[in-house]
């Protein structure tokens, strides 16, 4: 398949620490599969022309401890979008749950089918049928006018589905999107630039930085619905658009069109441990999250817990 052999011939690029590699263009269907940039430096891959990239759920485009690397002009889609999309049909008498129809082309959210919507967590987000925007409810969380779902949906016959953790009305359009997998990660990456790339949907966050040096550069990108899908996916990224954790040096974000995310549009997760002093090989340090950070808590509790205590302190030992 393309996919193999543009994999294959990434990596003969890659070992031979060329400066350059141009995707062909066309579309390349990677299955479940990602497209992985390893361990490359100082490289620049490009799409020659239109060039689709398109992944399985939970699969997508890794930078690996990668250095001075750059991903330009390239569209990042899925063959199957990884979110449920339908009309809401019937409504629970006392509110909470809901029925709807899931459209063609868009996934069952069949824990039999497709573990995605089985136990993870799944972002229900309701939308007005007429504009395509959110509709916010009394009793929804957050800007983004979300609610978790509570178990797995029941099928009801055919396409139809009831769904239990929202309140919509009849005529308005869910989505449904599990929390799981990765689009576009730099993992241990440092001074990379993500330039001109579309994103016309996401297994989780759109894009995420992972540790590494940072200092990564993301312009001129756009994370979008697909333009001539229909019916139109009404989500773009399931989770958060941008997620930063780790990087030792912070992103520059400039000139980018990020919209309809299913969480945050950038979440910037890190800690930052200042020396107060240092005594031979130990050092006294303030942490800025406290220390939940190291006792492995959840990154949304750790910032909740952070809000209501101020900094401690810890030793550290130089090894």
């Amino acid at each position: 398949p393309p996919s193999v052999a543009l994999q294959a011939a990434l990596n003969t690029t890659i070992a031979a620490r060329g400066p350059r590699f141009t995707i062909r263009q066309g579309t390349y269907r990677f299955g479940r599969a990602d497209l992985i940039v390893n361990e490359a430096r100082d490289l620049a891959i490009a799409g020659g022309g239109a060039v689709t990239l398109l992944f399985t759920c939970n699969f997508g485009v890794v930078l690996r401890s990668t250095v001075n690397v750059t991903l330009r002009n390239v569209t990042v889609d899925y063959d199957e979008p990884c979110f449920s999309q339908g009309p809401v049909t019937a409504v629970g008498e006392s509110g909470g749950s809901f029925t709807y129809t899931v459209d063609d082309g868009f996934p069952l959210p069949d824990a039999a089918l497709n573990p995605r919507f089985g136990a993870q967590i799944t972002h229900i987000i309701i939308w007005h049928a007429a504009n395509k925007s959110q509709a916010c409810h009394p009793g929804f969380a957050g800007p983004s006018c979300q609610s978790n779902m509570h178990g797995a949906p029941k099928h009801l016959g055919g396409r139809s589905y009831s769904v239990v953790g929202a309140s919509p009305q009849i005529g308005q359009i869910v989505t449904l999107g599990p929390r799981q997998g990765h689009t576009l990660v730099l993992s241990n990456a440092s001074r990379c630039v993500i330039e001109s790339v579309t994103i016309h949907g996401a297994s989780d966050m759109a894009i995420g930085e992972y540790g590494g040096g940072g200092a990564n550069v993301l312009r001129g990108n756009s994370v979008v619905r697909h333009p001539t899908r229909t019916p139109q996916g009404l989500l773009v990224s399931n989770g958060d658009i941008f997620m930063s954790s780790g990087a030792s040096h912070g992103p520059l974000v400039e000139g980018n069109e990020w919209s309809y995310s299913g969480d945050d549009c950038v979440n910037i997760q890190n800690y930052v441990p200042v020396v107060l002093r240092v005594e031979g090989s130990r050092a006294l340090l303030m942490d800025s999250l406290g220390n939940q950070e190291l006792t492995g808590a959840s990154s949304h509790k750790r910032q909740s817990l952070a809000r209501q205590q101020p900094p401690v302190t810890r030793s550290a030992t130089a090894t």
